[in-house]
């Protein structure tokens, strides 16, 4: 069953916000500060990720979580503010071979719930399974013992 993407996305738009972290909202900031510097972006993420894998790796997976929660929400966002995306076929052939995806408006929403489908991933490995955001069609979640 595959989902329904507008669904999904008026469910991410209305779901409240992951309570973020402090290192979270700093790691927002910061991105927002240095957008469009690609390398020092994944630079920056790639350190902050790392030191706090050493330093316990569930942690790690929460933060992550709590990236792919900002960036569902965002996604979401994104696609409420260019309604024209609805009217805008795809023509690209890259993006043609990752579904049946027509408009723009459909990509857009297709990345925003691949980002929950991290969220998702993350929160069962940091053994916080019931912050699970299911949806009908959703991939199956298994890691142990967790749905």
């Amino acid at each position: 069953m595959s989902p329904d993407l507008k669904k999904e996305q008026k469910a991410s738009s209305e779901r409240p916000l992951y309570r973020y972290s402090l290192a979270a909202k700093v790691f927002f900031l910061t991105i927002d500060l240095i957008t469009g510097i690609p390398l020092l972006m994944i630079g920056f993420y790639a350190v902050l990720t790392r030191v706090m894998a050493l330093t316990g790796i569930r942690r790690a997976f929460l933060f992550d979580a709590e990236f792919e929660d900002h960036a569902e929400h965002v996604h979401a966002q994104f696609v409420e503010e260019h309604p024209e995306w609805e009217q805008q076929p795809v023509n690209n052939e890259q993006v043609k071979e990752r579904g049946s995806l027509a408009t723009w408006a459909e990509v857009f929403r297709r990345i925003g719930l691949d980002e929950r489908d991290h969220r998702n991933m993350s929160v069962v490995f940091c053994d916080k399974p019931t912050y699970v955001v299911r949806y009908d069609g959703m991939p199956i979640l298994r890691w142990g013992g967790a749905p």
